[in-house]
């Protein structure tokens, strides 16, 4: 990275890398935490960006404010979507505490997970196979959001 780019750069040049659907995506577990690694390229470079959910230590209350939001803006690379997939496993993972106010807070994301269900899953299928995604992240049977093509095909029999 040169050493003149500012802070402003350095997110332009990450975002360019992580939303080139070209780019190759891989997924890595370490100490329970779930990391993608975007590799691609940036003014003729060969970089490597690797993110997570926010880091080892996020709080609850962060995981469903971040996951909260995600959901509500979806113009976004599947990489992020994905992304959000794991940050509600990481939600599920402590859902046995969460305070009242938690709770509806995450109701309220799910639902608008699932109003937009066929738009994630449009997405996300275009740079990745979801259900390599799920066995590679091991997503449980009870994680229904990792599930987003039985989703989309529920919606279509309902309707």
């Amino acid at each position: 990275m040169p050493l003149h780019y500012s802070l402003d750069d350095y997110n332009e040049m990450i975002g360019e890398i992580v939303r080139d659907e070209r780019n190759s995506m891989y997924l890595y577990k370490f100490a329970g935490e779930h990391y993608y690694a975007v590799r691609g390229t940036f003014k003729s470079r060969e970089w490597l960006v690797i993110f997570g959910r926010g880091g080892v230590g996020v709080e609850r209350r962060e995981l469903i404010e971040k996951f909260a939001v995600g959901v509500q803006y979806l113009e976004v690379s599947g990489f992020e979507l994905l992304e959000l997939l794991d940050i509600r496993s990481a939600i599920a993972r402590q859902e046995h505490s969460l305070s009242e106010e938690e709770r509806k807070r995450l109701e309220e994301a799910d639902r608008c997970f699932l109003r937009n269900v066929r738009q994630i899953y449009a997405v996300i299928s275009q740079i990745a196979d979801l259900a390599e995604m799920r066995r590679m992240s091991g997503a449980a049977p009870s994680h229904w959001w990792w599930y987003l093509e039985e989703l989309v095909e529920a919606e279509k029999v309902a309707v």
